[in-house]
């Protein structure tokens, strides 16, 4: 025994996975700004925007980490004005288009549930990413693959 109380233990490895995600997310997102060419600064805005997710949702699973990570950049994207069509993420990182606005959504909502420590940032992704919804409906609508 380590002596460490199992609590802090339990949120230490909480800690140390949430910090596995945001690397796994930051390359992610350098990887697919770097193909596409997007700018450094709007890299950091998507790494920003996930970050601010993933502490609003305690609960994030390995697998879906590069998808919600492509969708940080999408949002990022489209937020400062340079959207691109998902076909191009798509491309870049072989997660299909779908999944893609399934990432969005989930966005969406970690933002739009009431949190009591929500900030005037999240607050501004949140509106920011509601703005944008219909645009990204269309998508879902035309039988993005």
């Amino acid at each position: 025994k380590t002596g460490v109380p199992r609590q802090r233990k339990d949120s230490q490895t909480n800690h140390s996975r949430q910090l596995r995600y945001a690397l796994i997310a930051y390359f992610q997102i350098l990887e697919i700004g770097e193909i596409l060419g997007v700018s450094r600064e709007d890299c950091d805005e998507a790494v920003r925007l996930f970050k601010r997710f993933a502490d609003l949702t305690p609960t994030l699973q390995k697998g879906s980490v590069e998808t919600l990570a492509t969708a940080a950049l999408v949002m990022a994207l489209r937020n400062a004005g340079r959207s691109r069509d998902l076909d191009d993420f798509r491309d870049a990182c072989d997660i299909p288009s779908r999944d893609i606005l399934q990432g969005i959504k989930q966005i969406q909502q970690a933002f739009e549930r009431p949190h009591t420590s929500i900030t005037m940032g999240d607050k501004a992704a949140a509106a920011a990413a509601a703005a944008a919804q219909p645009e990204w409906c269309k998508f879902a609508a035309t039988g993005a693959r």
